[in-house]
């Protein structure tokens, strides 16, 4: 503690140089807080900046607007006879760009009581003097939140300073991830979150190169200068790897699921679209689902279908189950899906979900049922040609306990909840 007061004095000292003027006074400030004391800043431009103490009166201009004109001097000498000492001028050098002490005393006449009396809430640290050690804290762990604070708590300890209140230290590091990663609407944030991710996958002791994939596509606003968010696509490493492996199963699950939000505003609902979420799921040896991607886009089209399939074969590999001769890939019948998965997985056996043909069949039956009610009640007679019976029979010599040994997968109900399996 006192190597770094006696720093700080010299770097306080006269024609001392510091890169910006929240430096300089910061350092003022750490400097009086290590004594106990307090400053404030009664004159700050845009190239010159005081520093005196907080017991320090007002300037002779304040004092006579706040006594009157007519002032007589030796209570001006009075009272500039109590005044502390300290003080530290400093003016902007326009050809190295750097702030230079001009004039400086940094020896305080006032005792602790009488500086502590005059301190008001300027003369304490703010949160603008601690923004350059809590974007230090911000860039040494960016996703970290759980205990930045009692990072930033420790570091301000071991330069010397006393106890900060919590609030300006969650302020500072607030501010300091603001500036360095970007707020929660920011896609610079999100970006980083991906790269993030990606990084973690590979690293000491885990392998050398990362086989997570996420992409972020983003477009450029009207103004050119800002960029929206546009799509994003995720495929885990571990997935990834699973896939290459081979102990996945040849049946795959793709569907897209709709987000929309709505909230009451001016006493109406408002809904708003966001997008859909694709997803690529698969099953392994135990019957287990394993989500292999997914992706965030504008809306279940060929398009964006055509998108997703080409980042996992990208992600996957030509290796990987998804490009194996005999895939089942499962769908809900969406002709966007489709036409998608035959124009990029032509290798691929296309299928429909069980529980979507449920779905078909009881439609296509009820209808059928009201047409069939609608010709009795006015005495039409139907020609129904008679089904076919060999298909049926074929079925049903099939034995019972033989049905998990057919090379064609059963397939269980799919809705967002659950997935086909096995």
């Amino acid at each position: 503690m006192h190597l770094l007061q006696q720093e700080r004095r010299v770097r306080l000292a006269k024609r001392g140089q510091f890169d910006s003027c929240d430096d300089l006074i910061a350092t003022a400030r750490f400097f009086c807080a290590a004594l106990n004391r307090g400053c404030r800043i009664p004159c700050r431009q845009a190239k010159y900046v005081q520093i005196c103490c907080a017991q320090a009166p007002l300037r002779k201009r304040e004092r006579k607007r706040k006594r009157g004109a007519d002032a007589d001097a030796g209570a001006d000498a009075d009272a500039d006879a109590g005044t502390c000492a300290f003080t530290v001028n400093a003016a902007l050098r326009p050809v190295s760009g750097k702030w230079r002490v001009s004039r400086s005393t940094l020896d305080h006449t006032c005792t602790v009581q009488q500086c502590r009396s005059a301190m008001n809430s300027k003369s304490a640290v703010t949160v603008r003097d601690l923004a350059k050690d809590a974007a230090e804290v911000v860039a040494a762990e960016p996703n970290r939140r759980r205990g930045q604070s009692a990072q930033l708590a420790a570091k301000l300890a071991a330069r010397g300073f006393g106890t900060v209140p919590e609030w300006k230290l969650h302020e500072s590091l607030r501010r300091a991830r603001h500036e360095l990663i970007g707020d929660m609407d920011s896609i610079a944030r999100l970006q980083r979150w991906l790269n993030a991710l990606t990084a973690a996958d590979a690293g000491p002791g885990r392998r050398a190169q990362s086989d997570t994939l996420a992409v972020l596509e983003s477009q450029p606003a009207r103004d050119g200068a800002t960029p929206h968010y546009f799509r994003c696509f995720i495929s885990p490493g571990p997935a990834v790897r699973l896939a290459k492996s081979g102990a996945l199963k040849p049946y795959l699950t793709h569907d897209g699921t709709f987000c929309k939000h709505k909230f009451r505003a001016q006493r109406r609902v408002v809904k708003v679209d966001m997008g859909c979420v694709l997803t690529l799921v698969a099953s392994d040896a135990d019957g287990s689902l394993l989500p292999l991607a997914v992706g965030h886009c504008e809306g279940d089209t060929r398009d964006t279908w055509t998108w997703f399939f080409e980042l996992c074969k990208r992600a996957f590999g030509p290796d990987s189950v998804i490009l194996q001769e005999g895939v089942i890939l499962s769908a809900d019948g969406d002709k966007g899906g489709i036409g998608a998965a035959a124009e990029c997985l032509p290798r691929a056996h296309r299928m429909y979900c069980l529980k979507h043909r449920q779905v078909r069949i009881c439609a296509c039956l009820w209808v059928c049922g009201w047409v069939w009610m609608g010709a009795v009640s006015f005495g039409v007679t139907l020609a129904v040609p008679p089904l076919p019976l060999a298909p049926t029979a074929q079925l049903v010599q099939v034995p019972t306990q033989l049905a998990h040994r057919c090379r064609r997968p059963r397939v269980r109900c799919f809705h967002p909840g659950r997935h086909c399996t096995n």
